[in-house]
């Protein structure tokens, strides 16, 4: 598993009904998705994290620091 930071963000209204309701949510994301067709979007790969550095984890310290190792690449840097 390598982490991906795509750059960019979703519209407000997505973030907002991200908070209302999942379904809502998941509607909305077909518009964002639309609003980019043709658009360019910048990704950046992670070096691939072994699962011995994750699969001691607990589900929420594992969301968390795959969290971290995402957004550690914005900067351009690889995840730690």
């Amino acid at each position: 598993m390598a982490p991906l930071y795509f750059e960019g963000q979703n519209s407000q209204l997505f973030q907002i009904a991200s908070h209302l309701h999942q379904t809502l949510r998941l509607s909305l994301l077909f518009k964002e998705v639309h609003d980019r067709i043709g658009a360019e979007i910048r990704m950046r790969p992670g070096r691939p994290i072994p699962f011995r550095e994750l699969g001691h984890l607990a589900p929420d310290t594992l969301m968390a620091e795959l969290r971290a190792r995402t957004y550690a690449l914005a900067g351009g840097g690889h995840a730690v």
